[in-house]
C-alpha cells in the first residue's frame, strides 16, 4: 500500500489542478514540521517533480521545497575556538569571484541557452568510454558557461562524480532495456515449458488458471531480482517507544537510517547539484533549478557553505564565498539564457525572471560592497546589442530593489 507521502507526492504530478497541487505541497512541508528529521530524505523525493516538464508541477514543488526549508533547524555547526588549526578553504575552494567575471567573455565563449530539449547530445556520448565520457561533458560544461576563457582551473571544482550522473542515466537506460527484454523473454521460456507439462492433462477453466499462476510466479520472481542495495551508508538507531502497562518491560524500536555528517551544511550537496543543473540546455530544468536555489537560500542563505571545525570569521567568510560563487553563476545564466515565451500579446522569460529573484535573495545576504559590485555588473548589462542582455539587467535590478 501506498503511504501519505507517496500519495501527496503523486498529487504533486497528476492532480487535476493547481489548487490540488498546491495543497499536496503544503501537507509535505507539515510533514517535514512533524518530523523534524533530516530533510534530505524529503528533499531528495522532491528533486524529480522539480525537474518536471509541467509548469504547475515545479510551481507546486517549490512550494513543498518553500515547507520544508522553513521548518527545517537552522544549521550551527561547532565552531572552533584553538588557534592552532588553519582553514585552507581559501586557496583550495575552486569557488567563482566578482573580481574574474567579464560580460563580454562570457558573451563570447559561453554557449546560449535556449529551449532544446538536448536529445540531439545524446548522439555524442555514444561509443564512447566512461572516461571519455566524462571528458567530453567537462569540455561541454565550460563552454556553456563561457568559463573556459579565463577558469582553466576549472577542473578542479568540478569532480568526475558530479558528470558520472548524467552517463550513468544513459547506461542505465541501455541496461534497463536489454534487462526487460531477457525477462520478457524468460517469461515467454518458463511459461511455455510450464503449459507444456500441462497442456495435455488439463480442462480450459484449469488452463487459464495456470497461465495466471505462471505469469504470477514469474512477475515475483523479476520483483526479487529487481530490488537494489541502498545507496548512502546506514546504521541502525534504537528508540524507546510508547510502553505497556506492564512496568517489567521496555520495549525499544530499531530502526535503519542514513549516517549523516554533522559538520556539513544540509543543503550542500542539493544546491551544488541546482547549480549545475542551471547550465542545462532544456529551459524546464533551468527553471525547476532557480525555483529550488531561491526556496532553499531564502531560508538558510545566511548559513550556506559552513562547515564544522571552523572559526567564527572562517565561517563567515566560507559564507561569503559561497554566496559569492553563487551569485556569478546566476550572472552567467542572465547573461546566456535566450528563451522566452508569449503568454497573450506579451513575452514572458521563466527562466531569468527565476533567476532574478535568486539574486535578489542572495543580495539579502551579502555584504554591500559585494552588493555594489552586482549593480554595476546589471547596470553594464545595459549597454549589450541583445535585448534579453538588457532584460536580465532590468529584472535583475528589480529584485534587488524588492530585496530592500
Amino acid at each position: 500500500p501506498m503511504s501519505r507521502l507517496d500519495r501527496l507526492l503523486t498529487l504533486l504530478d497528476v492532480g487535476h489542478n493547481s489548487l490540488i497541487k498546491k495543497a499536496a505541497a503544503q501537507q509535505i512541508g507539515d510533514i517535514q514540521r512533524c518530523s523534524q528529521g533530516d530533510p534530505s530524505i524529503l528533499l531528495s523525493k522532491i528533486f524529480p517533480h522539480l525537474m518536471s516538464k509541467k509548469w504547475e508541477t515545479r510551481i507546486a514543488s517549490g512550494i513543498a521545497m518553500d515547507g520544508i526549508c522553513s521548518n527545517c533547524i537552522p544549521f550551527n555547526p561547532p565552531i572552533l575556538h584553538s588557534d592552532s588549526t588553519v582553514s585552507t578553504f581559501e586557496t583550495d575552494d575552486g569557488m567563482l569571484s566578482f573580481a574574474d567575471f567579464d560580460v563580454e567573455k562570457v558573451l563570447k565563449y559561453g554557449k546560449p541557452l535556449l529551449a532544446s530539449q538536448g536529445k540531439e547530445f545524446d548522439g555524442q556520448l555514444e561509443g564512447l568510454s566512461a572516461a571519455e565520457r566524462i571528458k567530453l561533458q567537462r569540455e561541454n560544461l565550460k563552454k556553456r558557461a563561457g568559463l573556459e576563457f579565463k577558469y582553466d582551473d576549472v577542473k578542479d571544482s568540478i569532480l568526475d562524480e558530479d558528470l558520472q550522473s548524467e552517463i550513468d542515466s544513459i547506461e542505465e537506460k541501455k541496461k534497463k532495456k536489454s534487462r526487460e527484454e531477457e525477462e520478457k523473454k524468460r517469461s515467454e521460456q518458463v511459461l511455455q515449458k510450464f503449459m507444456e507439462k500441462k497442456e495435455g492433462e488439463m480442462s480450459v477453466r484449469e488452463l487459464n488458471r495456470a497461465k495466471r499462476k505462471a505469469k504470477l510466479m514469474m512477475k515475483k520472481a523479476d520483483e526479487s531480482v529487481n530490488l537494489q542495495a541502498p545507496q548512502k551508508r546506514q546504521k541502525i538507531k534504537n528508540e524507546v517507544i510508547d510502553q505497556p502497562k506492564d512496568e517489567d518491560k521496555v520495549l525499544i524500536e530499531s530502526n535503519l537510517i542514513d549516517e549523516i555528517d554533522e559538520n556539513e551544511w544540509p543543503f550542500e550537496t542539493l544546491c551544488e547539484e541546482l547549480c549545475f543543473r542551471l547550465f542545462d540546455s532544456q529551459w524546464e530544468v533551468r527553471h525547476g533549478s532557480a525555483i529550488g536555489l531561491r526556496e532553499i537560500i531564502k531560508t538558510h542563505g545566511k548559513s550556506g557553505g559552513m562547515r564544522g571545525g571552523m572559526r567564527e570569521e572562517e565561517r563567515k567568510r566560507r559564507n561569503e564565498r559561497w554566496l559569492e560563487d553563487c551569485t556569478v553563476r546566476i550572472l552567467c545564466v542572465l547573461v546566456l539564457d535566450r528563451f522566452g515565451d508569449f503568454v497573450s500579446s506579451k513575452a514572458v522569460a521563466p527562466v531569468r525572471e527565476n533567476c532574478a529573484q535568486v539574486l535578489g535573495v542572495l543580495l539579502r545576504f551579502l555584504p554591500s560592497k559585494r552588493v555594489n559590485s552586482v549593480l554595476d555588473i546589471l547596470i553594464s548589462f545595459q549597454e549589450k546589442s541583445r535585448w534579453e542582455v538588457r532584460h536580465s539587467g532590468y529584472l535583475g535590478m528589480k529584485y534587488m530593489i524588492a530585496a530592500g
